[in-house]
């Protein structure tokens, strides 16, 4: 089973994910922003990967993770606000 090691980081205007594959040169670089929107790539991403492993996975990267892609998948999430679906995840 292939691992990816990731991050994700949110600021009121900037939302990014950062995803190694472990062992290989693979990796994927994804930014929400006023600049760039890669919500849909992310999305797309996210289920070809196998395991994942990151730090606060299990209280907020992987959660607000799935809330996004399911945001995107429905319409709500365009990627220009990645803090304010991380604050709206825990309300």
């Amino acid at each position: 089973m292939r691992e990816t090691v990731y991050d994700l980081e949110t600021f009121p205007n900037f939302f990014s994910g950062a995803f190694k594959h472990v062992g290989l040169e693979e990796y994927g670089v994804f930014e929400c922003s006023e600049r760039r929107d890669d919500s849909v790539a992310l999305e797309q991403f996210v289920p070809t990967l196998e395991r994942m492993v990151g730090f606060n996975n299990d209280e907020f990267d992987y959660l607000l993770l799935h809330y996004l892609c399911h945001a995107v998948r429905g319409g709500e999430f365009t990627g220009r606000d990645g803090l304010a679906v991380a604050r709206r995840m825990y309300v």
